[in-house]
């Protein structure tokens, strides 16, 4: 038998859940879990974990070192493989500033945009928005889609009567926006894309221009492909005629 982390008081297994970190023990009723989340987790085929408040803070700092981790190769992929022109950007970055990017992707993940979609012509700002958002659903949603929903919608920028503005739309979650962008049948001019960050929209643009200047100077056996909304540069083989 075992004392409470919280209220260090005796606890035994039947009345508490275990940590999944430091293995210690905690009342049910100084989880502030709910009854359902106690069944999940007591589960012998739970896909859930518990952490005590002390070990959750290790859990999203771990989590948080995991996608530097995955940030930096990307950077580094970058400056490896787009030549001089994508190296200065990344070649500066402190600890803070991507931490800063990381949150920021992880933000905007819950998001795409939508490009062209032409804009309404309702008198106040609330029906402008709700005629938005019906006609994005009408444009980015095909077959069945009951479950996805879109949370909200808004304008990006000042209203200029000569240019369309960008549409950010946003997700219950980052699974929705995926699995949207995913089935995205393109129609007309109507672009989707990932909501990206500032630092992305740069690459975004180093690495097209790289690729037209490339092109211009007869490299002809390369392509952009996108990955994630992300941009890079391949070779293809030439067909032997």
């Amino acid at each position: 038998m075992s004392n409470c982390t919280y209220c260090g008081k005796k606890g035994r297994n039947n009345d508490c859940v275990t940590c999944d970190i430091c293995r210690k023990l905690v009342h049910t009723d100084c989880s502030g879990l709910s009854r359902m989340e106690i069944e999940c987790i007591r589960s012998n085929s739970r896909k859930i974990h518990y952490y005590c408040d002390k070990c959750d803070i290790v859990a999203t700092i771990n989590k948080l070192k995991s996608e530097l981790d995955v940030l930096k190769s990307e950077l580094e992929v970058m400056k490896n493989n787009q030549g001089n022109v994508a190296r200065s950007d990344n070649d500066n970055l402190s600890a803070e500033e991507l931490i800063t990017e990381v949150e920021e992707r992880n933000r905007r993940a819950y998001n795409l945009i939508l490009f062209n979609l032409s804009e309404s012509d309702e008198e106040t700002d609330v029906k402008r928005n709700e005629n938005d958002t019906s006609r994005a659903g009408q444009t980015i949603f095909s077959g069945e889609h009951e479950k996805i929903k879109i949370m909200s919608c808004c304008r990006l920028g000042k209203y200029n009567n000569e240019k369309i503005r960008p549409l950010r739309i946003s997700f219950e979650n980052p699974q929705y926006a995926t699995e949207t962008l995913r089935k995205y049948i393109r129609k007309e001019k109507l672009y989707l894309n990932r909501d990206l960050t500032r630092r992305q929209q740069n690459q975004c643009y180093m690495i097209r221009t790289e690729f037209k200047n490339r092109r211009e100077q007869g490299e002809d056996d390369i392509i952009l492909k996108y990955s994630n909304g992300i941009p890079k540069i391949q070779k293809v083989e030439k067909k032997n005629s």
